[in-house]
């Protein structure tokens, strides 16, 4: 899984659908990478709905 979303990334540079999409499937360190490259851009742009988005997260209890 984590080498597919690699390819997307390196073809779609501008997209952060592969991000987020990644953020529901992969665990550990490739977890929190990604959750890093997801969120801290739309926190500097001051995005409110970066919670609302990361909510079905907190289902799993190692993404809380």
């Amino acid at each position: 899984m984590f080498e597919v979303l690699q390819y997307y990334k390196k073809g779609f540079p501008k997209v952060n659908a592969h991000v987020r999409i990644g953020l529901t499937f992969l665990t550990g360190k490739h977890f929190e990478d990604y959750l890093d490259e997801f969120v801290k851009p739309l926190l500097i742009k001051g995005v409110p709905s970066v919670i609302q988005d990361l909510k079905e997260l907190y289902n799993n209890q190692t993404k809380v």
